[in-house]
């Protein structure tokens, strides 16, 4: 409603050049200002494109120009509710989050070159990792998580997620 960007098929932010790739944050003040807002706005780009419901793991992306978020990975991937049971093992890919709506995404520019860190765990930290299936892992280990950039919620679902990862990878 800011007018800074529009939405997309996959109902996520685009902000001119960087594409979906921002995290918005909101600032407050007292100063007084005219109370100004833009109506929600689509890309026009998205009319003609199908790439992101082609590639959405759970179908909550529709022909429409929004998504059914009670479909979203993203939305089971980062909570501690039950997963539901329409849900197929297949789809588990990732510890957070699911993005791929945003990775096949024309619209988004290309990642820039960098290293990619890897995240290193010894046999006794996936131990700890995949036993906290409805909690934190351990203190060490979480410090480790912190340390790689997880935040305290994505934390405490890590477990079960990586669980989830492995069964849907298994043959």
């Amino acid at each position: 409603m800011s007018g800074l960007g529009r939405f997309g098929r996959n109902n996520i932010c685009y902000v001119g050049s960087w594409g979906s790739y921002v995290n918005l944050k909101a600032f407050y003040s007292d100063i007084p200002c005219a109370d100004v807002s833009y109506p929600i706005r689509f890309m026009d780009a998205c009319q003609a494109c199908d790439l992101c419901r082609q590639n959405c793991p759970t179908g909550a992306i529709g022909a429409k120009t929004a998504i059914d978020a009670g479909r979203c990975l993203t939305l089971y991937n980062e909570n501690d509710q039950p997963l539901p049971d329409w849900l197929p093992p297949a789809v588990h890919h990732a510890l957070i989050g699911c993005l791929r709506c945003q990775a096949c995404c024309p619209q988004n520019p290309p990642l820039p070159e960098k290293d990619i860190k890897t995240l290193e765990c010894d046999a006794a930290e996936s131990r700890d990792l995949l036993a906290a299936a409805t909690a934190a892992p351990g203190p060490e280990l979480t410090a480790k998580l912190r340390q790689f950039g997880l935040h305290a919620f994505c934390i405490a679902r890590a477990g079960r997620n990586a669980r989830l990862v492995i069964d849907a990878n298994r043959p």
